[in-house]
């Protein structure tokens, strides 16, 4: 009997925001809209009172990775193997260059990102929200982070730079002993046609 009051569509509780999704009888059945004004069953009725309950669950963010590739010897083609934890779940995806990954993740929870890659060094730039500060292990090539009470954007780089050796140092020995090679041959060159001319 009486007024239901005022339920908001958000709480937040713990620095952690849930949503409201319903309302849901004594057999935890959800009762949508369209079923108001309730009707109770015999069941709820037989110890005279009838029970709902308001639930709310946490609330999903957007996560987003993108993946970019840089370096003088990367290869546009290959591709990238990652995994996402957070809470009970695990997922698995491939990004080559310039693709992106979005799912939802409730807020709250702790998101670690894993990458698999051998020959390329790992980098991360958070593009949002700037408040967000992971931790990174770029010898393991990974991040972790809670996810806030809003969407979260990251940009993983790899890179595969190679120097190149651009000059040849004529005093390092393998040089030298190839000078001395070619020297010794042209000198016995010289010498044998020397011989020939003689006859």
């Amino acid at each position: 009997t009486g007024t239901s009051g005022q339920y908001p569509d958000t709480i937040t509780e713990g620095g952690v925001t849930y949503s409201f999704t319903g309302w849901y009888n004594e057999a935890d059945k959800l009762i949508p809209e369209s079923e108001w004004d309730y009707k109770p069953s015999d069941d709820e009725l037989r110890d005279g009172t009838v029970n709902f309950n308001a639930r709310y669950v946490r609330a999903e963010e957007n996560l987003t990775i993108t993946k970019n590739v840089t370096g003088n010897m990367y290869n546009a083609n290959d591709r990238f193997r990652f995994t996402v934890t957070y809470g009970t779940e695990t997922m698995s995806m491939t990004l080559g260059k310039d693709e992106s990954w979005t799912t939802s993740v409730p807020n709250g929870t702790v998101v670690t990102i894993k990458e698999e890659s051998n020959s390329y060094t790992f980098s991360v730039k958070v593009k949002t929200p700037s408040t967000l500060n992971p931790t990174v292990d770029n010898g393991n090539k990974s991040l972790s982070f809670t996810m806030p009470n809003e969407d979260v954007s990251v940009v993983i780089n790899n890179d595969k730079t190679v120097t190149v050796d651009t000059g040849v140092l004529l005093d390092s020995l393998p040089y030298v002993l190839i000078l001395a090679l070619v020297a010794v041959g042209g000198v016995l060159f010289v010498r044998k046609r020397h011989n020939r001319d003689d006859v």
